[in-house]
């Protein structure tokens, strides 16, 4: 039989997907048995932690560079850092800093290819290398059907009342192709949603600037496929992640379903953060263990760094939900409330006024 395993211990929405990475990584930082709850958890300050993939999508390919802080659940970005990729054809690619932190691959000389092997330069400012494992892209993916059905959800408020909430519950059907090795995959949702400024009529009666914001998925919020004892078949149903309906869904609300095929390796490590997430029990209990990926110190290789990068075959499959398919009205969100956005919605996280690829 195949293993399907699915990771959903704690979902937050609307927060960038590294603030979220941070509040998974900022846990599993002490070397303990678990103890009962402390808010004043000194965590290890300094330690680096690399987010990032190379795939065969086309566009720049990003990854965030950032030190844990001893007392804040946040990272501090690494700036002026000079990162090369190299892969095994001999050629070479240094990203550019874009923002504090964030450093983007323009795949002008290096590409995501399928086959082919890369890892990654690491030279920071105060003099220290580090240098990633080499990650051999796939050569096989699986292909899918995604698809949505609604539901619904009981939650308890702060008065103990309970309350039904309407969801949108996303699901795929899977093909595992018959190849030599067996496939690891791993599933990710996120989400894109359109939001319009309020129609103010000012003199020239210009139309309000359209945003469109991106919704990250929990890193921690994924599910894994290991195809060790199965070398083709079917995945049928399979629900990946459930969203509860909100003001998000006033305009159109596109899905996207990431299926990556991954590594042996990168299977083992995001397997292993999921033990030590579901073993934690809450983001303050302490884990029995640090997750250690494949970057290391050059010079000094016990020092701990935490965070994969992986090279990946991706496929994304698509579904948008209009107001009007909704088993439930939803509120304008520039109707009756002072919200900032609706006089500048580029201030809302992760907005654009550019249209997204496949949008």
């Amino acid at each position: 039989m195949s293993e399907i395993v699915n990771h959903k211990t704690w979902t937050i929405n609307l927060y960038p997907k590294i603030k979220i990475l941070i509040l998974l990584i900022l846990f599993l930082l002490t070397n303990s048995c678990i103890d009962p709850i402390n808010l004043n958890v000194h965590y290890q300050a300094n330690q680096l932690v690399l987010e990032g993939e190379i795939t065969n999508s086309t566009g720049p390919q990003k990854l965030v560079l950032g030190t844990t802080s001893r007392y804040e659940q946040q990272l501090n970005p690494v700036t002026q850092a000079h990162v090369v990729i190299y892969d095994d054809a001999g050629n070479q690619e240094a990203y550019q800093e874009t923002e504090p932190g964030t450093y983007v691959l323009a795949g002008n000389s290096v590409k995501g290819i399928p086959g082919r092997s890369y890892h990654l330069v690491i030279s920071l400012a105060n003099g220290k290398e580090y240098q990633t494992d080499p990650e051999t892209m796939p050569l096989v993916n699986a292909t899918d059907s995604a698809y949505y059905q609604f539901g619904k959800e009981k939650q308890i408020n702060g008065y103990g009342a309970t309350l039904v909430k309407h969801t949108v519950e996303t699901y795929v059907n899977t093909r595992v192709p018959s190849t030599k090795n067996p496939l690891y995959l791993k599933w990710d949702v996120f989400e894109i949603y359109t939001f319009t400024q309020f129609d103010y009529q000012g003199p020239f009666h210009k139309p309000p600037p359209v945003c469109y914001v991106t919704i990250y998925s929990n890193p921690q919020d994924f599910t894994l496929y290991n195809g060790e004892k199965l070398s083709a078949g079917e995945i049928t149903n399979e629900k990946l992640a459930t969203k509860i309906i909100n003001e998000t869904f006033y305009q159109k609300h596109k899905f996207y379903v990431k299926l990556s095929s991954i590594t042996r390796n990168a299977y083992e490590y995001w397997n292993k953060v999921s033990e030590v997430v579901n073993r934690s029990g809450t983001i303050f209990d302490v884990p029995p263990a640090t997750v250690r990926g494949n970057i290391y110190n050059v010079k000094n290789p016990d020092e701990t760094v935490l965070g994969y990068f992986e090279a990946a075959l991706v496929d994304t499959t698509t579904f948008a939900i209009y107001p009007y398919q909704l088993p439930v009205p939803v509120n304008n969100p520039c109707g009756t409330t002072v919200n900032p956005a609706c006089r500048a919605c580029t201030t809302l996280p992760n907005s654009t006024l550019e249209v997204p690829y496949n949008y």
